[in-house]
């Protein structure tokens, strides 16, 4: 945005105030939400609109209104000129079919969107082993023990994709053969279980997992710290040897790089297989994006292709926004015009999601502790700080697995083994006080 669009959109938001005092909120956006200011000119400004409807209601209706609520901000004797944008009408057209709210559209995506199947994991020569590796998990083997098959890779590698894929297969043959859980379910089932001593529930856990045929557990960071539901995926390997049940695990990292791992169950997942899926290079990128929008039979020309991933800043978000401009193209009948992807994105995600993390968890903790945020970017052994760093490191770790160098170097120190020993001591902490576990998990739902 230019300096001079940044200038005049500051100037409508300081006229909002009095326009929303007037009008109320839902007649506010039902008259003002496309409505843009295109120039100013002494005492004049011109307000550009949508449509010649827009531009007469105005005229007739709130023309003092307007000359008040503008003139607060530049003063007494401001006229507004009201004038009809084309461009303005074609961006009210999309924004009629773009979902009110962030829920909204992971609803209508979640609705809409292509399953993901084995045939459309688009892999390069790379991941194509692990793919047939997967294929062969679903189809089973004559092995009366089947190893653990342990997937890993950094976000936006197609972990997620496969799982989900192989799951959908597996229960379209027989719908009580595989359970898929993410890591956070798993602990939603197993942690009030164990809290409340209920020995049938906990049973009963037990043997619904080991009576499928597949298990899919998707994310174990998340169950990092986690020691009662590590020790039921200990439990569940074990068994699941004994039975014949696949067990198939994906994390953002190998089995030695998730320090808040019990040793049992390194030791489990490392017995097993261990196949790490390798980023897309661009040319594959530009394959999974174009076989997305084919999946919601919208095809992807290629100046929206290249302005969808001049604004993402990864795989997966590229992937969302494809998802979110074919959910809106399919709705218009028509492309949607790159110079609409604005109206579509989600939040404009930091130039690193890791980053990003880091930030939020410093902001969440100087709150909650009462210290000032810059203290927790550099060394310091004052007691309140020092114990306000150890947690904000550990919310970094199990949001985003940050590797122990980066860790350490967010926070202002020099090695990987302050990180390590700070992890550590939140650890131990956590595993004797119950009170302190709470605020734990309380800060890393603020995230």
């Amino acid at each position: 945005m230019s300096a001079g669009a940044t200038l005049y959109a500051e100037l409508l938001d300081g006229a909002r105030e009095e326009l929303v005092s007037a009008l109320g909120r839902h007649r506010y956006r039902l008259w003002f939400r496309d409505a843009e200011v295109v120039k100013v000119s002494g005492r004049s400004v011109t307000l550009a609109v949508p449509t010649e409807v827009h531009r007469t209601w105005l005229e007739f209706n709130y023309r003092a209104l307007l000359d008040r609520a503008f003139g607060r901000v530049l003063g007494d004797g401001v006229h507004v000129e009201l004038t009809v944008s084309s461009r303005l009408a074609a961006t009210r057209t999309v924004r009629d079919e773009i979902p009110d709210d962030e829920a909204s559209w992971r609803t209508a995506l979640r609705d809409g969107q292509p399953a993901p199947t084995l045939l459309s994991f688009v892999a390069e020569a790379e991941n194509a082993f692990v793919l047939r590796v997967v294929g062969q998990a679903l189809h089973g083997s004559d092995v009366a023990s089947p190893a653990t098959l342990y997937l890993y890779g950094e976000p936006g590698t197609g972990k997620t994709h496969l799982v989900r894929a192989l799951h959908a297969a597996a229960s379209a043959e027989d719908p009580a053969a595989s359970l898929l859980l993410n890591a956070r379910a798993l602990t939603a089932r197993v942690v009030p279980a164990v809290r409340e001593r209920d020995l049938a529930a906990l049973a009963s856990i037990d043997e619904d997992l080991a009576s499928r045929r597949l298990v899919v557990v998707d994310g174990l960071d998340e169950l990092e710290d986690r020691p009662t539901t590590q020790r039921t995926l200990e439990t569940l390997f074990d068994r699941a040897r004994s039975r014949g049940v696949r067990v198939v695990v994906t994390a953002r990292a190998h089995p030695h790089g998730l320090p808040g791992l019990s040793e049992r169950l390194r030791s489990r997942l490392l017995a097993g297989l261990v196949l790490r899926l390798s980023p897309a290079s661009p040319a594959l990128r530009d394959r999974i994006l174009a076989e997305r929008a084919d999946g919601w039979g919208v095809p992807l020309p290629e100046p929206v292709r290249a302005a969808v991933l001049a604004r993402a800043t990864t795989l997966p978000g590229a992937v969302d926004l494809v998802d979110r401009w074919a959910y809106v193209s399919r709705r218009l009948g028509r492309p949607l015009d790159p110079s609409h992807l604005a109206e579509v994105a989600a939040v404009a995600s930091p130039s690193s999601p890791r980053e990003e993390v880091v930030r939020r968890a410093k902001d969440v903790v100087a709150e909650h502790f009462g210290v000032d945020r810059r203290v927790l970017d550099r060394p310091t052994k004052h007691p309140n700080v020092l114990e306000a760093r150890r947690v904000a490191m550990y919310l970094v770790w199990r949001a985003a697995a940050l590797p122990l160098t980066e860790l350490a170097k967010a926070f202002g120190l020099r090695a990987h083994s302050a990180a390590s020993r700070a992890l550590a001591e939140v650890r131990a902490r956590r595993d004797v006080d119950p009170a302190f576990e709470s605020t734990l998990d309380g800060l890393v739902r603020r995230l």
